[in-house]
């Protein structure tokens, strides 16, 4: 959904792949702006309007996967919104939300648990990659 979107359109050179603490990877992305005379980076704001200078950063904040918008002090603006939830910490060699980037190709895994009242749990990786077109696709 809204993380391939930013990703189709980001500039590969400008993203930033972190490790938090937790454990879960970071990721901090710059989007093509609306503007045809030249390339301008930017992000949009949590009501959906570009803005040029911001980013769109990517983290697990208390098992939920969300995106938070940065302002060009990075500084968050708006409330984070949520993507995905269940979004556990990093456990042996697995992380909840991992990121890794060759060139332009960007590959994401998102591991979700869920545990039942039983204390039985359901497991589930989504992966995916993606590629960074920026200009061609638009925002």
């Amino acid at each position: 959904g809204a993380l391939r979107r930013e990703l189709r359109s980001s500039n590969p050179d400008l993203a930033e792949i972190s490790t938090h603490a937790d454990g879960n990877d970071i990721l901090v992305l710059k989007t093509c702006g609306p503007y045809s005379e030249a390339f301008r980076w930017g992000a949009c704001d949590n009501s959906g309007e570009w803005r040029a200078g911001w980013s769109a950063r990517f983290r697990v904040v208390e098992g939920q996967l969300v995106r938070e918008a940065l302002d060009l002090s990075g500084a968050v603006r708006g409330e984070p919104r949520p993507l995905a939830r269940g979004v556990p910490l990093r456990e042996l060699d697995e992380k909840g939300f991992s990121v890794e980037k060759d060139g332009s190709l960007f590959t994401i895994s998102i591991s979700m648990r869920r545990t039942f009242r039983d204390g039985s749990e359901l497991r589930r990786v989504f992966s995916t990659a993606v590629k960074a077109l920026p200009g061609l696709l638009g925002n």
